[in-house]
């Protein structure tokens, strides 16, 4: 009779572990699949805003894994950059997504300019911050700055609405923090990434390289 009970907790355990690993698994899958998707996005949006491109991207929005694709989606996560575990993407195209890409693709030159004079900088969450650069355009690059910064922000909450797995604005903000230092060039301030994988990345980059031990978590720098 004790070898019936211990083999029936045996087997419950079993399966009450396997339960639990799949639904960390489904939990971790579906984060990589939202920050993928988020990253995309945010790329697109920068070439809108830089004139790079003409069509103002919609919001993607993270697919829903298939039921019963967790051990599947592991193993194909890593050889295609698109899972086919997953269901179609889809998009969403909302109006004050879509007003707030316009006004920060009109205030694009008025930014670089700024950025040029040493007015603005790059924050590692996804922000303009004003510097301590021209006295006399200081007033200009506040101005600016607290504008772009007011469209970021609510273009960041749509893509939070829009992708109702996104518990929390902060990894939108530091997807686009990680495109905005990409697209940043030799001459410009950034506040680095926080220690992690998003530094360790940028340390191993030819950004990153040319800093040499300038390049610490979290510092501000001036990229070369």
């Amino acid at each position: 009779m004790r070898r019936y009970t211990l083999a029936f907790a045996l087997a419950s355990f079993v399966v009450v572990l396997g339960c639990t690993l799949r639904t960390e698994h489904k939990i971790d899958a579906t984060i990589r699949i939202e920050i993928r998707h988020i990253q995309e996005q945010a790329s697109d949006a920068l070439d809108y805003i830089a004139g790079e491109t003409d069509k103002a991207p919609d919001i993607q929005i993270a697919p829903e894994p298939k039921k019963g694709a967790f051990l599947l989606e592991h193993t194909r996560m890593l050889l295609s950059p698109v899972s086919t575990a997953y269901a179609q993407e889809k998009t969403a195209n909302t109006e004050k997504a879509k007003a707030c890409l316009d006004r920060m693709r009109e205030r694009y030159a008025a930014v670089r300019q700024l950025k040029d004079a040493g007015c603005l900088g790059e924050t590692n969450q996804g922000y303009l911050k004003a510097l301590d650069g021209d006295a006399a355009k200081k007033s200009e690059a506040e101005r600016i700055a607290a504008e772009e910064n007011a469209d970021r922000k609510t273009y960041y909450g749509e893509i939070v609405a829009a992708n109702k797995g996104v518990d929390s604005i902060d990894k939108v903000e530091k997807a686009y923090a990680q495109a905005f230092l990409k697209k940043s060039k030799a001459g410009d301030h950034v506040q680095l990434p926080t220690d992690g994988a998003d530094f360790g990345a940028f340390k191993a980059s030819e950004m990153g390289k040319r800093l040499g031990d300038e390049a610490k978590p979290g510092a501000w720098v001036v990229l070369k």
